[in-house]
């Protein structure tokens, strides 16, 4: 796990060294352990230096270059200095910044030992090195991980960027016609001379009405997009002295769904589901033990986060009873710590405690560490949080995640196992009761539909009439269906918003552009509603968001977290499964849910609450922080910010005080951007 950056300019730069040192040392929470810069010269030379602490920002001079990579390396695989980056090639064509972690390295590894090559240390980076050398951008498709990669050809003077294919880690540029500069972060972009800290107001928008903020490759900020999820990114020096940008997107894992799912249910062939997802959940996360740093848990008290830790209970269990070989062998060297951390809501409903505490019993022995966060604690993080995290986040909720991060650092833990994406791989939420609905109704199964409609299950989430409106909306064509979402959520959102800032975003045609981003990424196939919305939910609309709160929570700490239930074969399974499968007799997350019986506690698997590691927002906004937010919507500058209509306070606060959590929300969003806008955007470093 690392952060890494680097830049390429259109003709040799005597600063850009120096730029590059001062983006990588901009990370240094992201890599303690070492550091790496290495610059290419004009001259077909290059040089190589050790960055140290965060105080050494400064490269030493080196001449006019034309490219440079940075690195800051948080070591969890071989932790010799072997493992420095920026690492170059054996023949030292080649040079690479590797951020993430590939789990199934030794396996690579042992493909290209056979084929000839050698390898002087034992971490995945130089695996990914040296499958890059032997198979090209085809090696990506063969890794079963999380990263964000650089890797620059000296020969071609060509430089390649690419990230997995959910965007677990993350990756930032900015584009010129003479430069073009990328980072694990926004923030050391801004530090770069000629980059623009102007909002982007349409994606402001999406925020401040929605809470979207990850649902398109652009960010908050007008000059810097990410690398989508997928992307593979080529950028070479035109002989015009200008800079040239190729991308091409993996379809991974959807080009799997297309083979497996079908209109006749799994249920109906010799296939069996539960059998096969315990067998790739159990591979999945022995290989992400993999560590040579202690390995540790979140625990939520959910359906996701207890299949992790009740899985490493079973596995060790198997592999201390003398079970096969070599996977035996591995398990019992794993640096499994046995810690688990949960967050706790004492007295409130939203607190999962009692879950949490069935699974660390249903585990045997594992030392639980329960982390209250306070509305206090909040607001005396908030400034640290929001500077991390680096654009808004739509609700308290966050601060969870980082009380547990926090404490993961105190205990030593240096890397975390999470539950993030069972809900959008395994239809965890109710959202997807609807479009299959519609499915359902549009292929003429009406009884399919009414014994779906008068599911416990569904009910327990869902009114019969929101249930048959969201299903009629799902009916639609998906640009006419965004088209009248979009006016919907702006009536009735837009309170709190300036309606020149609305008019400036309304000319958007979000339904024209949802429907072309969705034919790119899966090539026009005809999907259905539920097909539709499984993929907005899972690679536009919820998950790159909670990657993003994840990454940048546990990087804040020092810590790699991991997320095995996006292993690359669990996940081909669960996209491959029909959706009566994943939604039968009405319930969320029944592949998952019967994979598990026997092995999680019954009493978690058999919850038909959602809660979602949620925070009580309401009642912090109605008690500890109204003071903080009240100054904010009433200070000097947020009246005179441009963005808000300081008229909509009164009439949302009141409804806070009727417990209107949609104006709990948002205030929240409201106040936190102001907040935003004066740290990373009146701030001039």
């Amino acid at each position: 796990m690392c952060g890494i950056a680097g830049m390429m300019a259109a003709r040799a730069e005597s600063e850009l060294a120096d730029h590059v040192a001062r983006m990588t040392q901009r990370q240094f929470h992201r890599g303690p352990d070492d550091g790496g810069l290495v610059t290419f010269l004009a001259a077909d030379q290059l040089r190589f230096m050790v960055l140290g602490r965060s105080a050494d920002a400064t490269a030493a001079p080196t001449g006019p270059a034309l490219a440079a990579l940075g690195a800051r390396r948080l070591a969890i695989l071989d932790l010799s200095p072997r493992g420095r980056q920026p690492m170059a090639s054996a023949d030292g064509r080649t040079w690479i910044a590797f951020n993430g972690e590939v789990y199934n390295y030794r396996e690579l590894g042992g493909e290209l030992r056979a084929t000839g090559r050698a390898f002087v240390s034992d971490c995945d980076t130089e695996v990914v090195l040296a499958a890059w050398q032997a198979w090209g951008p085809a090696c990506f498709s063969r890794f079963d991980g999380m990263w964000a990669v650089a890797l620059y050809d000296r020969a071609e003077r060509r430089l390649t960027l690419a990230r997995d294919p959910f965007g677990v880690k993350p990756l930032y540029f900015v584009h010129r016609s003479d430069l073009f500069a990328f980072s694990s972060e926004i923030r050391p972009l801004l530090a770069l001379p000629g980059v623009s800290r102007a909002v982007n107001e349409a994606r402001l928008v999406d925020f401040l009405c929605e809470g979207w903020i990850d649902h398109t490759d652009e960010t908050l900020f007008r000059d810097i997009r990410a690398l989508p999820a997928g992307g593979v990114m080529t950028v070479t020096r035109r002989d015009d002295a200008s800079i040239e940008v190729q991308l091409r997107r993996d379809d991974w894992p959807f080009t799997r769904e297309r083979e497996l799912r079908g209109p006749m249910s799994l249920r109906e062939r010799p296939f069996d589901v539960g059998g096969a997802l315990r067998a790739a959940l159990d591979v999945s996360i022995r290989r992400q033990l993999r560590s040579d740093v202690e390995v540790g848990s979140c625990l939520s008290g959910g359906i996701d986060s207890s299949a992790i830790v009740t899985t490493i209970a079973k596995l060790m269990a198997d592999a201390r009873r003398g079970g096969a070989g070599d996977a035996a062998t591995e398990l019992l060297r794993a640096h499994w710590s046995q810690h688990v951390f949960t967050a706790v809501l004492p007295g409130d409903r939203l607190d999962e405690s009692r879950y949490a505490v069935a699974a660390a019993a249903a585990c045997g022995e594992v030392h639980q560490h329960t982390i209250e966060p306070t509305p206090a604690g909040l607001l005396a993080d908030l400034d640290r949080l929001l500077l991390h995290q680096e654009q808004p986040f739509g609700s308290p909720s966050i601060y969870m995640q980082w009380e547990v991060m926090k404490r993961a650092r105190d205990v030593g833990v240096r890397v975390l196992l999470d539950g993030q994406g069972g809900d959008e791989l395994f239809c965890g939420y109710p959202g997807y009761v609807p479009p299959w609905l519609a499915d359902l109704l549009r292929r003429g199964r009406p009884a399919a539909a009414a014994a779906l409609a008068r599911s416990p299950w569904v009910r327990a989430h869902l009114k019969p009439a929101a249930l048959m409106k969201h299903a009629a909306a799902h009916l639609l064509p998906a640009p006419w269906r965004e088209r009248l979402r979009r006016r919907g959520w702006l009536r009735r959102h837009g309170g709190g918003v300036h309606g020149d800032l609305l008019r400036a975003a309304s000319g958007e045609d979000h339904g024209a552009r949802e429907s072309a981003y969705f034919d790119e990424r899966v090539g026009g196939v005809a999907r259905g509603a539920f097909g539709d919305f499984y993929r907005r939910t899972l690679m536009r609309m919820s998950l790159p968001a909670l990657l993003r709160y994840e990454d940048r929570s546990s990087m804040a700490f020092s810590i790699e977290a991991r997320v095995p239930l996006l292993g690359r074969g669990l996940a081909e399974l669960a996209v491959g499964l029909p959706p009566d499968v994943h939604l039968h007799c009405g319930r969320t997350k029944a592949a998952l849910r019967d994979a598990l019986r026997g092995r999680a506690p019954d009493v978690i698997l058999d919850r038909r609450d959602k809660i979602g590691f949620a925070a009580p927002t309401t009642r912090w906004m109605q008690g500890a922080l109204r003071g903080w937010w009240r100054d904010v919507v009433h200070s000097a500058s947020y009246r005179q910010r441009g963005w808000f209509d300081p008229s909509a306070i009164a009439l949302l606060e009141a409804r806070l005080n009727r417990d209107d959590e949609g104006a709990a929300l948002r205030l929240w969003r409201l106040s936190l951007t102001e907040l935003w806008a004066r740290e990373l955007l009146d701030q001039s470093s």
